[in-house]
């Protein structure tokens, strides 16, 4: 059995080695631009929006991987100071 490995930002897929990215589809900006669009109650699309952005706050954006689709939810690398 492989052990566990920690997938942070910048770091290759563990499974083939391939570039991570933001899952575009998953982008908080992008669900929360859908869910206004076809929300039948500008309230929900207002609270899912809250949430969305909450949990990509704490837990941060799901990353899928460009070669095999391996995905990941970790916060993006920020710039030094």
């Amino acid at each position: 059995m492989t052990e566990a490995q920690d997938v942070e930002a910048g770091t290759p897929c563990p499974a083939c080695g391939g570039p991570l990215r933001v899952d575009e589809q998953q982008d908080p900006t992008s669900l929360v631009a859908r869910k206004v669009k076809n929300a039948a109650s500008p309230s929900a699309a207002a609270r899912f929006a809250a949430a969305c952005q909450q949990k990509a706050a704490e837990h941060g954006v799901i990353h899928r991987c460009v070669g095999c689709g391996y995905r990941a939810r970790f916060h993006a690398t920020r710039p030094a100071a």
